[in-house]
């Protein structure tokens, strides 16, 4: 039993003539009469008395009848949604940020959806990258900027840049491209998060690589904190840019670009693959694409772009 067995059956009952019903479907007769008859054998009972004064439903019949018409009108509104939302794309689109970033891009977004899609709800939220990818894996998030450079198979990327990482202090004046290698950031009393975040454990399989042990000197999650006790001078920190951006401008700290080896990580957007996109979140999508070539021109992003941005200037 299909849509269309559906929609022959509901006009034969309407039209109470099979020769009616033909005329109005556009369909020959016979055709028609046939499609009938198998559905009766799929079904396993008479769904039309026929007489010579037309058609008209058993009690079978018209139960089929009912359904029939429910199930047709739920189709034809679906397509309707879907044709709304291939043209105006609204509805609910959730995306998880690093808090490093999510600063920066979060209110740009924020606003950009607010004008442009009115219709779309955009929910915000934070989290390290570990557990971003658990957001969004689990659909908890449509979307998520994630640093890595490999991510579970069920989660669909695009590689947005290769981010460098800085040893920032407020020991020295910042020095435009200056660099610092792997051994002087060993020796650097440093401020680190605890095992949950990406950048941590980057650095902690470096030391296990290279056998040697970091100068931690304050281990805190607490993101404000981290700020404060760099700006302080009570610690150093490896950050990427956008974390120390604004400190950076007002000149509170030095940054120096770790180096031999180069520390560098993957920034993508990824997504579900195990769940349908919606038209909002693809608009969504392509917005952060777009705020995140608008960073990277502004400064506050740095490090190389991917080709995802070459296709779109060449487009």
């Amino acid at each position: 039993m299909n849509s269309r067995q559906l929609q022959y059956f509901a006009a034969i009952v309407e039209c109470a003539s099979i020769t009616k019903a033909a005329r109005k479907l556009r369909i020959a007769q016979p055709a028609l009469s046939q499609h009938i008859s198998n559905l009766e054998h799929e079904l396993g009972t008479d769904l039309l008395i026929r007489s010579a004064k037309g058609v008209t439903p058993t009690r079978s019949g018209d139960v089929l009848y009912q359904h029939a018409l429910k199930i047709l009108s739920q189709l034809q509104h679906a397509a309707i949604e879907v044709s709304n939302e291939a043209i105006t794309p609204h509805g609910r689109v959730s995306i998880v940020l690093p808090p490093m970033l999510g600063e920066h891009i979060a209110p740009l977004l924020m606003l950009e959806v607010e004008r442009d899609y009115p219709d779309i709800q955009l929910d915000v939220n934070e989290a390290l990258s570990l557990d971003g990818i658990q957001f969004v894996q689990s659909g908890r998030a449509d979307l998520g900027i994630l640093s890595g450079n490999s991510f579970p198979p069920k989660l669909g990327t695009w590689e947005l840049y290769q981010e460098p990482l800085f040893l920032v202090d407020s020991k020295g004046k910042h020095i435009e491209d200056e660099t610092v290698t792997m051994v002087d950031v060993l020796k650097a009393p440093l401020v680190l998060s605890r095992q949950r975040h990406a950048i941590r454990l980057m650095l902690d399989s470096i030391a296990e690589e290279q056998g040697v042990e970091f100068n931690i000197k304050i281990q805190s999650d607490a993101f404000r904190l981290y700020r404060g006790y760099v700006r302080r001078g009570l610690a150093a920190a490896v950050w990427p840019w956008p974390t120390f951006y604004e400190m950076w401008r007002s000149g509170d700290v030095r940054a120096r670009r770790i180096v031999e080896p180069d520390l560098e990580r993957q920034i993508s957007i990824a997504w579900s693959n195990d769940l349908p996109m919606s038209a909002a979140t693809e608009v969504v999508r392509g917005m952060v694409v777009r705020l995140t070539g608008d960073l990277h021109r502004m400064g506050i992003i740095t490090g190389e772009l991917s080709d995802l941005f070459t296709q779109t200037s060449d487009a």
